[in-house]
């Protein structure tokens, strides 16, 4: 018999995004260049979605 469980987060949106981002700020070497701060849903992370990180090139 297998039982499935569902966690639902009832806190306010400002503290889930807080999370997401200490995720990112405390695991990742890329968050300072990162613009999607999917906290542990990254790749980099062990999620599915592959985060947008915006390298600039060096000027010659």
């Amino acid at each position: 018999m297998s039982t499935k469980a569902t966690i639902y987060d009832n806190r306010p949106k400002w503290m889930q995004k807080e999370d997401k981002r200490y995720a990112c700020q405390t695991f990742c070497k890329f968050s300072k260049k990162c613009t999607s701060n999917l906290g542990y849903t990254c790749k980099k992370l062990g999620g599915d979605v592959i985060p947008v990180i915006l390298f600039q090139q060096k000027r010659k």
